[in-house]
C-alpha cells in the first residue's frame, strides 16, 4: 500500500461524522490530509488505488494528489493538524479552516484545523546593511523594486 494511503487510513479511517455536521467534512478533510501528507512526502506518488482500502480513501488520496499539485503552483504549503474538539491547542498562527467535529473509535471529539502558508519572498536590499547584521528595517509603505 502506498504511504499516504497508509497514514490516511491511520489517521481518518475510523473517524465517524456526527449529526449536525456536514457530510462532505470527513471527504473534504481527508482531501487536504492527502495534499499534507504529499507535500510532506513527495515520493509518494502516484497514488496507485488499492482494492483493500475503502473507496473514499482512494478517491480522498486521488483528489489530494490534484490539490497538492494546485498547492504547488502558487507554492503554498498545507499543514493538518488532529486536535481535541473539547479543549483545541493554542497556536500562534490562525487556520485557514477547521474540520469537524469527528467522533473516533474511542468516542473522543477531534477537530482537524488547516493552516495555509505561502512561501516566503527574497527581498533583496540595495542600500547598505549593519555589520554583523542579515537584515534591515524597512519603513513602512515603502516600495521595494
Amino acid at each position: 500500500m502506498n504511504v499516504v494511503l497508509d497514514q490516511l487510513v491511520a489517521i481518518s479511517g475510523r473517524l465517524e461524522v456526527p449529526s449536525g455536521v456536514p457530510e462532505n467534512s470527513l471527504a473534504s478533510l481527508r482531501e487536504f490530509l492527502s495534499a499534507s501528507l504529499i507535500q510532506e512526502n513527495a515520493g509518494a506518488l502516484p497514488i496507485e488505488p488499492d482494492s483493500t482500502v475503502d473507496a473514499a480513501l482512494n478517491e480522498a488520496a486521488a483528489k489530494g494528489a490534484v490539490l497538492a499539485a494546485k498547492f504547488a503552483e502558487t507554492a503554498t504549503r498545507v499543514r493538518v493538524i488532529r486536535d481535541s474538539y473539547v479543549t483545541p491547542a493554542v497556536t500562534p498562527d490562525r487556520p485557514t479552516q477547521v474540520f469537524g467535529p469527528f467522533v473516533d473509535a474511542d468516542g473522543s471529539l477531534a477537530q482537524f484545523p488547516v493552516f495555509e502558508s505561502a512561501r516566503f519572498l527574497t527581498a533583496h536590499v540595495a542600500g547598505p546593511v549593519p555589520a554583523g547584521h542579515r537584515s534591515a528595517d524597512a519603513p513602512s509603505g515603502r516600495i521595494f523594486q
